[in-house]
């Protein structure tokens, strides 16, 4: 059995190994988006799919070149490593990536992705024909835990210590072992395939029970997809966060398949409905903890994987047809990436694939329930058992469509694609009155509705704001070209002046429709206002300040590896800031004229200070002092601060914005205890008096 183990095992490992490692390579190329993965998931699936069919027509094909065939397409496969995206499949425009995303996989992964999809069930037929009385299913359990474990290890020690070209040429090099392992074994059993076994008491499958078969699988994967999404869109856009359901969901497979079976439906139905209760209860909320709903929605999927995945191994057939057991299982995967990668984003105008999934997941289970003789819905008092679980999935699809319902009250327009979810909605009354971009639970731009007030810039870029200094200072020596990744609603069209050129890069297209339907920053900008669609990284141009739009939501890769020293979070401190001009790169040195900054070593050579010297970007979105508050995960190092101390931070632009005026500033960070509150008014944000002083709170809705 060792070969055989050893086989799936590393076939299952390398399965999951390369779809981080792939995903990686082209996220940075499509924006960013939890999208990205929903369609590299979608493609994974189908290609499986198509492993499983491959499988299953091989094991009944009667044929001796079926062994040929098959180590034919494995020197193929290996012939195509080392693996490597193309690089002409980088969107050039703002339109729906999706079918780039599953060309770019598929000339990239494709068929090496193939041939290891065919490994489970052809090696388990292998070792079922080779073995007389042999129950295989035990190996699908064990090619599960090789998945969940490839997942575990990537973000953890695959990652972070290796770069993307060492990654692939491991990776590569895996594939070459495993295709001679899978040739040996595809040589060694060519006599036991020929020697069908008997069927004996065995019966075939009904089709009823097949379709309940794919329709499981199908609810499981909706499910996770849909989790996936809601968790990644709507309550936190942590990196790798997709690996956390990803590994429920195979660790569900592992505990259902084992030989002693984890799935006890008298614990595990009870804790299902109590998570969908409480994920009803926690849906309508607009500003949810992390803390609390992380944890509460994976182990809600947790439960609702362990239910689907337990009934189909309650169900599953002889061993002689776990190719075609595999085959429906694969089928309905498929069919569930089919319907939220594809279907979703163009039929609904909102996540609605969640409470659909769960819906769908209660009517699931009372048919499984209904169709087992020996179930509760079949005993003495299954009258009454039918009654109550049918009382119960009509209250949870009530409750489901009111917290819909309640979550858009108030939205003027919804709308949905390839990048997600964009809402537009009012708040607040008289001159408080505000209209809302939001994508998901990140709000990209208010206005004031009020005539007088709408051209005032707020939220996260006030005039006091990191991002509001900087304009403002670039502006004292005339006209200025202004580049701005992210266009939101526009709001920092509002600093236009005659003269002046603002380009803004968006790769979301109706991103770009609602800053220009809904709201007013662009047609009243007093600058000539320009926005280019499509991935700022490939299309920006030469400007004399270019600012990118972030916020606390963006991924990892687009918040760039230069970290911000965080002071303590101490309840009552303040943090400020002041932006100064520094002389042109190669100027304030010796014989300049220009006075040497503070802390400045002999020579003009400015020397940085050991304890919060860091580069620090200019993060228009959060602003300064909100980066300082919550850009503190993720590995950044906190610097140990005294009440009153000083910082001095450097930065210098990247890339060809290095040699213009605002390519250096210096920027001193004290931190005080707050003794009063500044006005919330945006124009009020910046105090003349003192100098250092810096407000950048939001405004509040």
């Amino acid at each position: 059995m060792l070969p055989y183990a050893a086989t799936i095992f590393l076939s299952a490992f390398l399965l999951f190994q390369v779809q981080p490692l792939i995903a990686r390579s082209i996220l940075p190329w499509f924006g960013g988006t939890a999208a990205v993965w929903t369609v590299c998931m979608l493609f994974f699936q189908l290609v499986l799919l198509a492993g499983y069919v491959y499988s299953h027509v091989y094991i009944r094909l009667q044929t001796r070149a079926r062994r040929t065939i098959h180590v034919a397409l494995l020197v193929a496969a290996a012939a195509t490593l080392p693996l490597a995206a193309n690089a002409s499949w980088k969107p050039a425009d703002g339109a729906d990536p999706t079918w780039l995303i599953l060309g770019v996989l598929a000339t990239s992964v494709g068929l090496p992705y193939f041939m290891l999809s065919t490994t489970g069930p052809l090696v388990q037929a292998w070792y079922a024909r080779s073995h007389q009385g042999a129950v295989p299913y035990r190996l699908f359990a064990l090619s599960n835990l090789g998945s969940m474990l490839a997942l575990i290890s990537y973000p953890l020690l695959v990652e972070p210590w290796l770069p993307l070209g060492r990654q692939a040429a491991f990776w590569s090099a895996g594939f070459v072992l495993f295709a001679l392992l899978c040739g040996a074994l595809a040589w060694r059993g060519r006599r036991a395939e020929t020697a069908m076994p008997e069927q004996g008491e065995s019966e075939p499958p009904i089709p009823g029970l097949q379709a309940l078969w794919a329709a499981l699988a199908c609810c499981a994967s909706v499910l996770l997809l849909a989790f996936t999404s809601h968790m990644t869109l709507n309550i936190a856009a942590i990196p790798f966060l997709w690996v956390v359901p990803l590994a429920l969901y195979l660790l569900s497979f592992v505990l259902c398949f084992d030989a002693s079976g984890w799935y006890r439906r008298w614990l595990f139905l009870p804790l299902l409905g109590a998570g969908l209760a409480a994920v009803c209860v926690t849906l309508s909320k607009s500003n949810p903890n992390i803390w609390s709903m992380i944890p509460l929605y994976s182990a809600t999927l947790f439960a609702a994987c362990m239910v689907c995945h337990g009934e189909l191994a309650r169900s599953k057939p002889h061993p002689r047809y776990l190719t075609g057991f595999y085959l429906m299982l694969a089928l309905g995967g498929a069919l569930g990436g089919v319907l939220v990668g594809l279907a979703a984003p163009h039929v609904f105008d909102d996540l609605y694939e969640l409470p659909l999934g769960m819906f769908a997941l209660c009517v699931l289970v009372f048919a499984a329930l209904y169709s087992d003789r020996s179930s509760v819905l079949r005993g003495r008092w299954g009258w009454l058992a039918q009654l109550v679980l049918a009382a119960l999935t009509v209250a949870l699809a009530y409750t489901l469509v009111q917290d819909y319902r309640a979550g858009s009250a108030g939205v003027r327009v919804t709308t949905r694609n390839f990048y997600g979810v964009l809402s537009v909605s009012d708040s607040g009354e008289g001159p408080e009155a505000m209209r809302s971009l939001s994508h998901g639970t990140i709000i990209h731009g208010r206005q004031f509705l009020e005539a007088d007030r709408r051209n005032w810039p707020t939220t996260y870029y006030g005039k006091g704001s990191g991002i509001g200094l900087a304009i403002l200072d670039k502006g004292e020596l005339g006209p200025v070209r202004v580049g701005v990744v992210g266009l939101g609603a526009g709001t920092l069209a509002a600093y236009g002046r005659a003269g002046d050129v603002y380009r803004f890069y968006d790769i979301n297209p109706r991103v770009v429709e609602l800053a220009r339907s809904e709201f007013s920053f662009l047609a009243d900008s007093r600058a000539a206002v320009e926005v280019a669609l499509g991935d700022a990284r490939l299309r920006r141009d030469r400007s004399g300040c270019f600012l990118e739009r972030r916020h606390s939501g963006a991924p990892a890769h687009r918040r760039g590896r230069r970290r911000v020293p965080a002071p303590p979070q101490a309840r009552g401190h303040s943090r400020r800031a002041h932006l100064q001009p520094l002389p042109r790169p190669g100027a304030g040195g010796a014989g300049s004229g220009a006075p040497p900054s503070p802390g400045a070593a002999p020579g003009g050579e400015r020397r940085r200070r050991r304890r919060g010297g860091v580069p620090l970007r200019l993060d228009a979105a959060v602003g300064l002092r909100r980066s300082l508050r919550r850009q503190t995960p993720g590995g950044i190092r906190r610097a140990r601060h005294r009440r009153d101390s000083r910082q001095v931070v450097d930065r210098r632009l990247h890339g060809p914005f290095a040699d213009t005026e605002v390519g250096r500033a210096r920027f001193t960070l004290p931190l005080r205890r707050a003794t009063s509150r500044a006005p919330m008014n945006p124009e009020a944000g910046f105090d003349a008096r003192e100098p250092r002083c810096v407000r950048s709170s939001p405004v509040p809705s």
